[in-house]
């Protein structure tokens, strides 16, 4: 007999289950080390993007990554193909791949660089950039297993509905355009207008991927 699921429609995970969840704070933990790392070897602006570039990069290997763990015909039915789902998630994966390195090349080209005075050399030779991107796609592992076990046992509709990865990709073009330009018109009246910024976007971000990764909708199989 065939089982279907359904999503179950319930109220909101509120303030208090969402910083009661173990899950928040693994969700969390990579930002505070990124941020601990930036402020430690006084990263700049660029470098931060970068991080952040590369986490959106590991959020697209997630996102594709889960739909081998998905049911076939649960995926046939998200992309609307009969194609078989290892090449869903490899067409996914190229996609969003795509979408990363056409952005990356628009945003190092035409604003980073000569604004920031930083090659991409010295971007990949930092191993503080490095880390910090190493130390978020082992937490994004560690919250897949656990997404992989609960939409198995039935307590979430998906492994991944690719929320994480679209917030992240309109935190770098909020980051670019019009970040960059904001940033270089407030440094003349603020003198420490770089570092707030990095903070307020630490903030915005870790808040936003953490919730994420608590307020998946619960199910019922039937």
């Amino acid at each position: 007999m065939k089982q279907t699921r359904q999503e179950v429609s319930g109220k909101k995970i509120s303030a208090r289950e969402l910083f009661s969840s173990p899950r928040f704070y693994i969700a969390l933990t990579p930002h505070i080390f990124s941020l601990f790392l930036i402020f430690s070897n006084n990263l700049g602006y660029f470098y931060v993007f970068f991080i952040f570039y590369l986490e959106l990069i590991v959020d697209n290997f997630i996102l594709s990554f889960s739909v081998l763990f998905t049911k076939k015909e649960e995926v046939q039915e998200m992309y609307k193909s009969n194609w078989p789902k290892t090449f869903l998630a490899l067409r996914s994966f190229l996609g969003g791949l795509a979408i990363c390195l056409l952005y990356g090349f628009f945003a190092t080209v035409f604003i980073f660089i000569g604004t920031e005075g930083i090659s991409i050399k010295d971007v990949i030779a930092n191993n503080t950039v490095l880390l910090a991107a190493g130390v978020y796609a082992i937490t994004k592992l560690l919250n897949l297993g656990i997404n992989i076990f609960r939409y198995k046992t039935g307590q979430q509709l998906r492994i991944d509905d690719g929320k994480t990865f679209v917030i992240n990709l309109l935190t770098l073009v909020i980051f670019t355009v019009p970040g960059i330009h904001i940033l270089l018109f407030l440094r003349v009246f603020i003198e420490n207008i770089q570092l707030i910024a990095i903070i307020l976007l630490f903030i915005i971000k870790a808040y936003i991927d953490s919730a994420f990764a608590v307020s998946s909708k619960k199910v019922i199989i039937s």
